[in-house]
């Protein structure tokens, strides 16, 4: 787990995504703006040391919405049909927020996501 700042996952998002700060941060619940956040809950969630709680705090939400995002993008993750999208989206952002390669990338795999770890443990 690499520790990434929250403001860097939500510039990152705003980038990626197009979006200025009060649209990820608003109330607008617009699929235009809540993709973007979920994928900015998701990110948060995987990328930092955070709780729930602490995101959502973030980001002016309460932590069952943080939760349901992040479970929603993985859900996503593995319809066939949205995984492509969302998939560039998450590996292009982790990329930017990250110095070195990140610890995971997720990969389409035919009807499931596969995350590989790049940083496997070495066994002796």
């Amino acid at each position: 787990m690499q520790n990434v700042a929250l403001r860097d996952i939500a510039f990152e998002v705003c980038e990626y995504f197009k979006l200025s700060k009060a649209d990820l941060f608003g109330k607008s619940r617009t699929k235009q703006h809540a993709h973007p956040r979920q994928v900015a809950f998701y990110l948060a969630y995987r990328l930092t040391k955070r709780s729930t709680t602490q995101i959502g705090k973030y980001f002016n939400r309460d932590h069952t919405t943080v939760m349901h995002g992040e479970r929603k993008i993985d859900e996503k993750l593995k319809d066939i049909d949205l995984n492509f999208d969302i998939t560039q989206a998450i590996n292009t952002i982790t990329r930017n927020l990250t110095d070195k390669a990140p610890d995971f990338f997720v990969f389409s795999y035919r009807f499931n996501p596969v995350v590989v770890n790049l940083h496997p443990i070495e066994i002796k």
